[in-house]
């Protein structure tokens, strides 16, 4: 599979070079699910609130033109 269609699962290909490192007698369609379900439970949850705009957006670029930025401190 290439990476478009992993995502549309909910994986990646480093969950695929995880499973196998998992023991033969290993089912891993259990560590697969739990990877989709957690990257589905944070695709939908709220940017973290640390005080610093990602680098690139738009309080950023403000800030570097000089003018005061809107992000709560």
């Amino acid at each position: 599979m290439d990476h478009r269609e992993l995502a549309d699962i909910g994986l990646v290909g480093s969950d695929l070079r995880d499973v196998s490192a998992l023991a033969l007698d290993c089912d891993p369609t259990a560590l697969l699910a739990q990877r989709a379900r957690e990257r589905r439970r944070d695709a939908f949850s709220a940017p973290p609130a640390w005080g610093h705009p990602p680098v690139g957006g738009p309080a950023y670029k403000r800030k570097r033109r000089g003018q005061p930025s809107r992000v709560p401190a």
